[in-house]
């Protein structure tokens, strides 16, 4: 609609751009935040009902964190993923070490 192109608009101008992140960064943070807090209600409560179990030695040993969390994590948090995704891998970093895998985030 209109107000999609008057955004653009305002994005696309470089005389306009930086005025318009300066205006979203703290509204963008906010959002950002309340969608990961949601994001970890879900995941919190994934992990209660999964480890609302007697806990036994034998469950401790065959805990996996990569597959008990991962799956969980990423099923639920995607918007956390991405930004520790992000941290971790950096464009500087890709270029540099070939053997890191962030795989675990994503």
């Amino acid at each position: 609609g209109r107000l999609e192109k008057v955004l653009d608009f305002l994005w696309e101008d470089p005389r306009s751009h930086a005025h318009v992140l300066e205006w979203m960064h703290p509204h963008a943070l906010s959002y950002v935040c309340d969608t990961v807090y949601g994001e970890m209600d879900q995941v919190k409560q994934c992990l209660h009902v999964t480890l609302n179990t007697t806990i036994t030695p034998e469950l401790l040993l065959a805990c996996n964190v990569e597959t008990t969390l991962s799956s969980v994590v990423h099923e639920h948090a995607p918007v956390l993923c991405e930004i520790i995704a992000s941290a971790a891998q950096t464009e500087r970093a890709k270029a540099k070490n070939k053997v890191k895998d962030c795989g675990i985030v994503r």
